[in-house]
């Protein structure tokens, strides 16, 4: 049996188990799809920071294996569990689908069973010491685990972590310790109480100049939470309003109406579409940001996201035609600024696409 249906089973998640049931011989190089899901493919990376081999799981966007398709693409870690990874999948599927984010590799790193022992950074009875399977694990993906993604796989140079409850805490853990390993970090219902030494270990950082690298810094948590988990949410959310330096995108916010356990959906949803707010240039963002505006803002979603972002063509000659058409003069907006807009699109689509 693989280690995939063994995880499978292990949570209990019987659904989940029938829907992949013919996963038993798929192998790497050859993902299947299954009632429309592919299926994913999965390796056993061997690991000198732990001692033993990780087995991961890598969901790959339609067409990615296409003769003759060579396309490069950004890499998300997926951290928890095998249904976190599928449940991560279908969300960034979803999205890329609608063109609101990049389509993206997909890596699960499910824990093995005891989530305190991989993702907990500090001892129970001392709360200042650290605990090296954390570091071990932080070792793994930095000197083991990316090198192996990156080498197997066609990728750009951007990534995103991405860890619920106690692997939110690590997730928050890595940022702290090593900023530039990702670019982006997804802390969804992260458990601080768990690791109340990280509140200051945040402060440390923050005032250290470490954090001066362009970044983003996404974390969510339900308003149905345990109190201890507000608590020490909170206590980390006044350091980052109080020290976190302007090259940090942060953004912490609560969810109202939702419990601990949803977080992976919803906070998931929710991040990814604000990391990637105005990838795909709306008209509302047209009319706000104008022509610098939309460059500046690219520009500054290509920096922290560590390659090249850019509006459309389709975008940007929908936009024009829009408001070149004379059939949309009585909009009172079209009628008072449709010859700026127009000009806009035109110097947009010279500036990145060329022509006249």
């Amino acid at each position: 049996m693989s280690f995939f249906l063994e995880i499978l089973l292990s949570t209990g998640r019987m659904v989940l188990f029938i829907l992949l049931v013919f996963y038993f011989e798929t192998s790497a190089a050859n993902a299947q799809q299954v009632a429309g899901i592919t299926v994913p493919e999965q390796h056993n990376v061997p690991s000198m920071a732990l001692g033993t081999q990780k087995g991961i799981l890598v969901h790959v966007p339609n067409g990615y294996r296409d003769e003759g398709f060579d396309r490069a693409y950004p890499v998300m870690y997926v951290l928890n569990r095998a249904e976190n990874f599928i449940l991560a999948s279908q969300i960034t599927d979803y999205l890329a689908s609608k063109g609101n984010i990049p389509e993206m590799i997909v890596v699960g790193v499910p824990h093995s069973g005891n989530s305190r022992g991989e993702y907990k950074p500090y001892e129970t009875k001392e709360p200042g010491k650290r605990r090296p399977a954390v570091d071990n694990l932080r070792q793994f993906f930095k000197d083991e685990l990316i090198p192996f993604v990156d080498k197997t796989y066609r990728t750009k140079p951007s990534r995103i972590l991405v860890g619920h409850s106690l692997a939110g805490l690590f997730t928050t853990d890595v940022f702290l310790n090593d900023p530039d390993l990702f670019n982006a970090y997804v802390a969804l219902s992260p458990s601080y109480h768990h690791g109340h030494a990280i509140i200051k270990a945040a402060k440390r950082f923050m005032e250290s100049g470490r954090a001066q690298q362009k970044s983003v810094f996404y974390s969510n948590i339900g308003g149905d939470e345990f109190y201890k988990i507000f608590d020490q949410y909170r206590r980390m959310q006044s350091v980052f309003k109080s020290h976190a330096p302007g090259s940090i995108r942060w953004i912490m916010k609560e969810v109202d109406n939702n419990s601990h356990r949803v977080m992976p959906l919803i906070g998931l949803y929710d991040g990814l579409t604000t990391i990637y707010a105005g990838y795909n240039l709306s008209m509302p963002q047209f009319q706000h940001q104008r022509y610098q505006g939309i460059i500046d803002h690219y520009n500054k979603l290509s920096e922290e996201m560590g390659y090249t972002h850019q509006p459309t063509k389709d975008d940007l000659e929908s936009l024009h035609r829009y408001f070149a058409n004379p059939d949309q003069q009585n909009d009172p907006v079209v009628a008072e600024d449709g010859a700026a807009y127009v000009a806009d699109a035109n110097k947009l689509l010279r500036y990145y696409y060329g022509g006249q």
